[in-house]
């Protein structure tokens, strides 16, 4: 059925992209975002100063997505001036994903796109630059929840996820060990332009420092035990192992998987590649 399709579908992706306008739709949405600034609803000064401290003071990141930052003179000739700069060729890709016949699908790309023309215009891509910070917030719950991010800048993709694994395994032991959190979790956080490894999850607030010294112990025991730190590596390592070659083989899955890829600037369909790569891990490489 989508087969027959694909040809209605890449004209729709065609309308959208190539030929789409601003008009009264654009001047509508940001009266939608400005009423939404207002609001307010994303906690706001603890938000810019987690975020400060993550990416650095000036930093796209700090404000990116955040509608209460939006100026108040924007117009839809700004949007339209904004998709002329960024919406080009060199700024897209497209992606398909199913069952579908690829020589088909080639022409129809050609026939829609060949001809598309235009290059983005230069923008800065500055490396977060993250600086250490403590921020709390006072609410009456009986849980605290908690972040801890620790800039992942160090070694390979392959060595960073199978960190990320051990700082998992070590996490958990908060609630196997403690029965403090019903589930605190560890992960590597994947952007273009910065990478940390974060720990989240909610704590018993009367376990909370119990918990936080758990994980510095177990830390600390990992720089300090050889032959703890060797089999904590050697478990991370397999469920890394385990997570990659759990591909979600649907077009939607696919598809997903290729666009994160090249958000963060990653070589489509990578994880062929970082399994390889986490395969020939050492510990001493790491």
């Amino acid at each position: 059925g989508v087969v027959m399709h694909l040809d209605l579908l890449l004209a729709g992706l065609r309308r959208r992209v190539r030929d789409g306008y601003y008009g009264d739709s654009a001047d509508a949405m940001l009266d939608v975002l400005r009423a939404r600034a207002k609001r307010g609803r994303d906690n706001g000064a603890m938000t810019d100063a987690w975020r400060t401290a993550l990416y650095g003071e000036g930093h796209p990141y700090v404000a990116a997505g955040l509608v209460r930052h939006i100026s108040r003179g924007v117009t839809s000739e700004d949007a339209a001036a904004f998709r002329a700069a960024h919406y080009t060729p060199d700024n897209a890709t497209l992606v398909i994903a199913g069952r579908f016949d690829a020589a088909l699908a080639d022409r129809w790309i050609d026939y829609l796109f060949a001809d598309w023309r235009g290059h983005a215009a230069p923008r800065t891509a500055p490396r977060a630059t993250p600086t250490p910070a403590s921020l709390a917030t006072i609410d009456d719950t009986a849980q605290v929840a908690m972040s801890i991010a620790l800039p992942a800048t160090e070694g390979t993709r392959a060595a960073r996820l199978v960190a990320a694994a051990m700082l998992l395994e070590i996490a958990e032991d908060v609630r196997h060990e403690l029965g403090a959190s019903y589930g605190l979790a560890a992960q590597l956080d994947e952007q273009r332009l910065a990478g940390d490894y974060v720990i989240s999850g909610s704590i018993d607030a009367s376990r909370t420092g119990d918990a936080l010294k758990l994980l510095h112990d177990r830390i600390e025991h990992l720089r300090a035990d050889p032959d703890a730190a060797a089999s904590a590596f050697v478990s991370a390592r397999r469920r890394v192992l385990a997570q990659l070659a759990e591909l979600d083989s649907s077009a939607a899955g696919l598809a997903g998987r290729i666009q994160h890829d090249t958000a963060i600037g990653l070589q489509m369909s990578s994880d062929v590649e970082t399994s390889a790569a986490v395969r020939a891990l050492t510990i001493e490489s790491m």
